[in-house]
């Protein structure tokens, strides 16, 4: 190996319930990333939270699939030291969900003075908790949907009487979700009073918090943001337009099966509401806390505001994601797209 370039463990899979797209995330980027400039490791996370190290490094030309199964798996501990012994410089974070996504993972990177991609330890913990956001998102005169929150634990006493007061509040159809979950994982829109007690009753939980909200007709809209060295700001991508085919929202199916959404890249929107859109995405972007990549989701409601839903602190970048799509279309190529990721984090090692 080159003593030139610069070595990158990715880090994929992870304890959440988004494991199997952190795979995917995990893979393409091992594959996209420029061999001649860098040597890539990749790292499992197992459910169990062992951890998977590739033995040594991936070839020039080897294409990433899967750990091969003769590998040990170590504690989280060991799997760390063993990776600053073997001069690991930068980590690649494809992690999806808590444990990857919301700064556990980074701090205990930035602990080993290790660089890591993405938003640091705030920006990530503020992004994951959708009920901190959308507060943090109306101090900053955000628009945001009716909501209300409760713990699991008062709902598992009597989820019909909450659901019916829960109606009576934000009207139907509403809206409820677990706070800290990503990939529209235990989440669902409720038609009435009865199926939203179903729904909470299903996702509810001891220790979880409950995120209820009215339900917003409109076009759906992400927009991403990049930080690159040599940029003095960080800049927005064009925004997507999202229109689900198969489901009647932008749900786990949605978005991961190819063909059952519509991804408009550039959105269908004039020049003043993408102008807007991507104001918004930067605004959350830096006061969220956030660095090197985020995606920001919003409603453009029938009254014409736009609402924030949440922010992706870690978004996705399988095959049907929707960051590679949107930085295509502003000219930046997947690899390249990656590159920036990389030089980046390791810029802002020992800063954040």
């Amino acid at each position: 190996m080159a003593e030139s370039l610069t070595r990158v463990a990715v880090v994929m899979g992870g304890v959440s319930s988004e494991h199997e797209v952190s795979l995917g995330s995990g893979a393409n980027v091992c594959n996209g990333l420029p061999r001649e400039r860098h040597a890539v490791k990749p790292v499992v996370i197992m459910p169990d939270n062992r951890w998977l190290l590739y033995p040594g490094w991936l070839d020039a030309g080897e294409k990433y699939e899967s750990m091969p199964e003769t590998v040990e798996p170590l504690d989280p501990g060991a799997a760390l030291a063993r990776l600053v012994a073997e001069g690991v410089e930068c980590c690649f974070i494809a992690l999806h969900g808590p444990g990857g996504e919301d700064g556990v993972i980074q701090g205990f990177f930035q602990t080993a003075g290790l660089a890591y991609t993405g938003s640091g330890v705030l920006g990530n913990a503020v992004g994951m908790d959708k009920i901190v956001s959308k507060r943090l998102a109306r101090q900053l005169d955000i628009a945001t949907a009716e909501f209300t929150v409760v713990r699991a634990e008062e709902v598992m006493e009597d989820p019909k009487a909450f659901a019916e007061a829960a109606v009576e509040r934000l009207g139907l159809p509403c809206v409820a979700k677990v706070s800290n979950e990503g990939s529209s994982h235990n989440m669902g829109i409720a038609a009435d009073a009865a199926e939203l007690a179903e729904l909470l009753g299903r996702i509810s939980k001891p220790g979880r918090r409950l995120l209820l909200e009215e339900y917003l007709r409109g076009r759906e809209l992400t927009c991403a943001v990049i930080d690159r060295v040599g940029w003095q700001v960080p800049r927005a991508l064009p925004p997507t337009e999202l229109v689900p085919i198969t489901s009647d929202y932008f749900d786990y199916e949605a978005k991961y099966t190819p063909g059952a959404t519509d991804e408009i890249t550039p959105a269908r929107i004039d020049g003043e509401t993408t102008a807007r859109v991507q104001t918004i995405a930067l605004r959350c972007h830096g006061e969220f806390g956030c660095g090197g990549m985020s995606r920001t989701d919003m409603i453009l409601g029938e009254d014409g505001v736009l609402y924030f839903l949440e922010i992706n602190t870690i978004p996705g970048l399988t095959s049907t994601s929707l960051i590679p799509q949107a930085a295509k279309v502003a000219g930046i190529g997947f690899s390249e797209l990656l590159e920036i990721q990389v030089e980046w984090a390791v810029a802002q090692r020992g800063l954040r």
